[in-house]
């Protein structure tokens, strides 16, 4: 089999190119990893389809589940955070006959004109990076004429789906999430919890009703645990069927019910009552969805004691929209933080902003994941940046360390799609051959100044593709 060479060939790439360049291979569908074992590649990269064998025994890859129990048997077995490939909807259009014929509900979507089915999206990027993978979802140069697209197919230079501006808003909220919350998400010794967790709505239901996600209709509840902390990662699928793909569209609607008012019960069996209290009193609830927008809240928790007298954690959770993190503190010698006060967000004129991400949740040290990166532009740090090196007149400061994040009152960042380079839709979507950039003047200044540089970086990296395209094009 072609697989059995994987290792010999990226060695022997390896020993080519030298430490210069950073080499990964397609293992697509996964399950060479055993072969891959002695491979000297950087990273691991899997493009996942559904018509590929779970981990989850007698099943295909259909389900958020799967993904999730892919990227926690590449950690298992490399130690190494899973890039996953999974292209999203996967609109089917022939050509063959005059002026298209859809083949699948996300092909009438694109027929139609309509925009990619967002929260379709972000459950994706949001089950991946809970489960410590990291979701290849955003592309530059998907399309010559958009400046940021959602890879729909295999083949880049085809994007049929347009993107809305609040789709690409949202989607970059999550990315400040994912970077911000990285060493929490897919740092060393992030591995998942033994511990037993559960969510009950206000009437006291179970929501939480399976542990591997492949069960729609409910809260997807799952613990990890880390040098000296645990996580509880809450991803909502009540109302919406656990498929990942969503290629019937807005047919299939990915949008689930939001939820208020919930109680996630997790399990402290080990831990003296004093140590339990200690932990009782720090635990915070972030999300990258609208109503937190990646600030770290202070949750309210009590304690209570299972039928054999172990302590189990008792948290209220306001809201939940499409994924929740909770960050639980394990430091049973730290004095209890304060709670985090958010300050109000104004633009210039003085008004409120909604659309906004926290200055917290930037790090101009974001991690690179391609294929091949050439280490020339590395910044003088342990990590690959995803962003141009910062020019000599410039200052940046490295990432805000989880406790930073807690303790410091949340500034956010205001970020505007110009409507300068195209024209306005009444559908408020950007179409692959108007959608605009992101404008430097529409960034309100942040305190942070980390999260200016690296939301400056961004302007330029962006800028940067354009060029090349201009180029490849001549």
């Amino acid at each position: 089999m072609m697989s059995d060479s994987y290792a010999s060939f990226i060695n022997a790439m390896k020993d080519l190119m030298g430490e210069k360049y950073y080499i990964t291979i397609n293992d697509v569908n996964g399950g060479n990893d055993d072969k891959l074992a002695k491979a000297r590649q950087d990273v691991v990269y899997n493009e996942l389809w559904t018509n590929g064998g779970s981990v989850i025994p007698g099943r295909m890859q259909i389900a958020y589940g799967d993904l999730k129990a892919r990227i926690d048997m590449v950690r298992n077995k490399t130690g190494k955070s899973l890039i996953v490939g999974a292209y999203m909807e996967e609109p089917g259009i022939d050509y063959t006959v005059p002026g298209g014929k859809a083949t699948n509900g996300a092909g009438k979507d694109a027929l139609a004109g309509k925009p990619l089915q967002a929260d379709a999206t972000l459950l994706v990027d949001a089950t991946v990076a809970a489960a410590g993978g990291y979701h290849m979802s955003i592309a530059a140069l998907a399309n010559a004429n958009a400046a940021l697209n959602v890879l729909q197919s295999a083949y880049y230079p085809t994007q049929y789906l347009s993107v809305a501006k609040n789709t690409i808003r949202k989607l970059y909220n999550y990315q400040q999430f994912i970077t911000a919350y990285e060493n929490l998400l897919r740092g060393e010794g992030v591995t998942n919890s033994t511990q037993s967790v559960s969510t009950k709505n206000a009437a006291g239901e179970i929501l939480s009703k399976d542990a591997l996600g492949v069960t729609g209709d409910q809260v997807w509840t799952f613990a990890k645990s880390g040098k000296g902390f645990s996580t509880v990662q809450m991803i909502n699928m009540m109302g919406i069927n656990a498929g990942w793909h969503n290629e019937e569209g807005y047919a299939d609607n990915k949008t689930p019910d939001a939820q208020e008012n919930l109680t996630v019960r997790l399990s402290l069996a080990g831990k003296t009552a004093q140590e339990a209290a200690k932990i009782a009193d720090q635990v915070y609830v972030t999300s990258p969805d609208d109503w937190a927008t990646s600030s770290m809240k202070k949750a309210q928790a009590s304690l209570e004691t299972d039928e054999n007298g172990q302590p189990v954690l008792v948290i209220s959770v306001p809201k939940l929209t499409l994924w929740n993190m909770l960050y639980i503190k394990e430091d049973t010698t730290a004095t209890p933080v304060e709670p985090v006060i958010l300050k109000p967000v104004t633009n210039r004129s003085g008004k409120k902003v909604d659309n906004t991400v926290t200055s917290e949740a930037s790090s101009v040290t974001a991690k690179s994941e391609n294929t091949t990166v050439n280490k020339g532009s590395e910044a003088p740090t342990d990590t690959k940046p995803s962003v141009e090196a910062p020019k000599l007149d410039e200052t940046t400061k490295p990432a805000p360390s989880v406790d930073e994040l807690v303790n410091s009152a949340a500034v956010p960042v205001a970020i505007a799609v110009s409507e300068t380079a195209h024209d306005k839709k009444d559908d408020n979507s950007v179409s692959n051959t108007d959608q605009g950039t992101v404008a430097s003047d529409s960034i309100t200044t942040p305190a942070s100044e980390a999260a200016n540089s690296c939301l400056n970086s961004l302007i330029r990296s962006i800028r940067k593709c354009n060029s090349i395209i201009g180029s490849i094009r001549n």
